[in-house]
């Protein structure tokens, strides 16, 4: 009779480095005092406290963070990337739904710069900050979609922040996200 052995080789799945406890059914169940379940509450709280400031917001994005990169290898089974998205969306008062895009094959081209997130959020943008600049826009599959902004001449996409409003900035180069699969 063989044991089935995790993706570290070990039996019982991937290891937390911070605990040590191992993942079940592919969940990782942490220690109460672990570093890393304290950080992935802690995010779920700082989830929480953006929509509780936004109360028309229904969709968020933002960079995926460490603690989730750690944490979501156990469902993925695979390591997950520093450019990965994470798109949170209010499924009800205090209930939010987390969805993992990766970074896919097409590119932010050089001299641009993107917008990703939901037509919700944008239209919520519009409504507060005012219209938009036109410009080339991609709706996805996953109905997130990308606007795209070409940068005057003399501006460096390096001084843009990482998210607006629940949007990501995508700068020149960096793949447009696609739903985890």
């Amino acid at each position: 009779m063989s044991k089935k052995k995790g993706r570290s080789g070990h039996p019982g799945g991937i290891r937390c480095p911070d605990c040590g406890r191992r993942s079940v059914r592919q969940q990782l169940v942490h220690d109460p005092t672990c570093p890393a379940a304290q950080a992935v509450e802690a995010i779920v709280a700082g989830d929480a406290d953006w929509f509780a400031s936004r109360p028309d917001a229904e969709h968020r994005c933002r960079w995926i963070t460490a603690a989730e990169r750690m944490e979501m290898p156990t469902m993925a089974d695979r390591e997950i990337s520093e450019k990965s998205v994470i798109h949170v969306a209010r499924i009800g008062p205090g209930v939010r739904a987390r969805s993992l895009y990766v970074p896919g094959e097409d590119r932010i081209p050089a001299g641009v710069i993107g917008l990703f997130g939901h037509p919700s959020t944008f239209t919520l943008i519009e409504r507060d900050k005012g219209a938009l600049p036109r410009t080339r826009r991609a709706a996805l599959p996953s109905g997130l979609q990308v606007q795209m902004f070409t940068l005057p001449a003399g501006v460096n996409a390096s001084g843009f922040l990482a998210d607006v409003d629940g949007l990501v900035v995508l700068l020149p180069g960096d793949a447009l996200p696609v739903p985890f699969a």
